[in-house]
Order: C-alpha cells, then sequence, then structure tokens
C-alpha cells in the first residue's frame, strides 16, 4: 500500500509542477511611454495617457494618435507632420510601452509604417522590439523603418517568434522632419503563452564512469 502512494505521489507531482507553472503564466505590463507632442509657430504642447495602458486618443491640427495596451495584446495608429514655409510646426507621434513575461509566449506583431514627403522633407517612421528596457541597437530583436526623402514609402510590420522570461519593450514611432512631410503606422499584436521549448539535459560525469564500469565488468563476465 506504501509503495502505491508513493508511485501515485510520485506520478502526480509533474501534474502539480505543471499547474503551478501555468497558473504563474503572465504578461506584467511594466511602464507606458505613449506620448504625442507639437511644436511650432502657433505653441507646443506634449501629452500622455492619464491612464497607464488604456484606450487613448489624442492629436493636433488633424494628426493623432489611438492605442490600447493590454496583457493579451496591443493596438495603435498614429501620424504627424512636418511643416516648415512662412509659419513652422513639426509633430512626432510615439507608441511605447515596456512588459515583462514570467514565461515562455508567442509575440505576434502585424503592422505598416508609412512616410511621405512633400517638399524637401523626410517622412520617418519605425517600429522595433527591444530586449530589456533600453532602446539601444544591440538591444533590438527586431526593427523595421521608413525614411522617405522623396514621394510615398511603407514597409510591412512582420513579427512572430517565441519569448523567454524577461523584460521587453516595444516601440513605434512617426517623427517626420521639414521643411513639408507627414509620416504614420498602423500595428497590433498579441501575446499566446506557449510550454517552453525542451532543453538539453547534460549527463552527468559520475554517470559516464558508472557506465564504463558496468561495461567493463560485462566484459570480464564474458571472458570468464
Amino acid at each position: 500500500m506504501k509503495k502505491l502512494i508513493k508511485h501515485t505521489l510520485f506520478l502526480s507531482l509533474p501534474l502539480v509542477l505543471s499547474f503551478a507553472s501555468s497558473a504563474f503564466s503572465a504578461v506584467i505590463l511594466v511602464s507606458d511611454d505613449r506620448s504625442y507632442e507639437y511644436a511650432g509657430s502657433g505653441g507646443s504642447g506634449a501629452y500622455s495617457p492619464s491612464t497607464p495602458f488604456a484606450l487613448w486618443q489624442r492629436g493636433y491640427q488633424g494628426r493623432s494618435q489611438t492605442s490600447v495596451i493590454s496583457t493579451s495584446g496591443f493596438s495603435a495608429s498614429g501620424s504627424a507632420d512636418a511643416y516648415s514655409d512662412y509659419d513652422w510646426s513639426q509633430s512626432e507621434s510615439i507608441f511605447d510601452f515596456t512588459f515583462q513575461l514570467t514565461s515562455h509566449y508567442r509575440l505576434t506583431i502585424t503592422g505598416l509604417v508609412w512616410g511621405q514627403e512633400e517638399q524637401w522633407g523626410e517622412g520617418n517612421a519605425s517600429s522595433k522590439l527591444y530586449e530589456g528596457s533600453q532602446t539601444t541597437s544591440s538591444n533590438a530583436l527586431y526593427s523595421v523603418s521608413v525614411s522617405a526623402g522623396y514621394g510615398y514609402e511603407e514597409a510591412a510590420v512582420n513579427y512572430s517568434d517565441i519569448l523567454g522570461p524577461g523584460v521587453y519593450r516595444f516601440k513605434t514611432i512617426a517623427n517626420p522632419y521639414t521643411m513639408i512631410a507627414s509620416s504614420g503606422f498602423s500595428v497590433s499584436g498579441n501575446f499566446v503563452s506557449v510550454p517552453a521549448p525542451p532543453s538539453a539535459v547534460p549527463v552527468p560525469a559520475a554517470a559516464w564512469l558508472f557506465g564504463s564500469a558496468l561495461l567493463g565488468l560485462i566484459g570480464v563476465r564474458r571472458s570468464k
């Protein structure tokens, strides 16, 4: 009876560990750095969400950002422009947030960044995913950008990969440059929990020694 109980407990242990692992699987929203900024002859301003990660809409003179972030995914569309002639104005639309994964997730991101040069300007826009909270090129896991110096240019945002536990940052920005240009983006993403990929378990040195000794004993017995 005792052997049966021990055997049952041993078999149920992996199930308990598996359940505990999935129970603590989570996407944690760490930092919300979305903003819409503008400056020019008519004034300047900088806006950010009053409620972190919630649905947010903000614009100025026809350019805007509409975005929302949750633990299951996100979506954002934004645009900005630059103008410098008799008056001048320049704006930036920034979709930027940091998140933490406590287990393995597949992150899929799709969308578009675009730029339009109208007169001696640059329609700049980019979308990047970083490992860690720093936006340095060495930390970039994925990057796509446009810099329209003549006419219209666009690039697809297309990323899908399994990310392990850790901190990550996703940043998409429309930041055109004068004289006259515009740019924008439309992106969406979702998080799907997945099992951890199998890892190779190294065989201890003692096991190799035991195996060699066992083969030696077998050889001796056969020789007799």
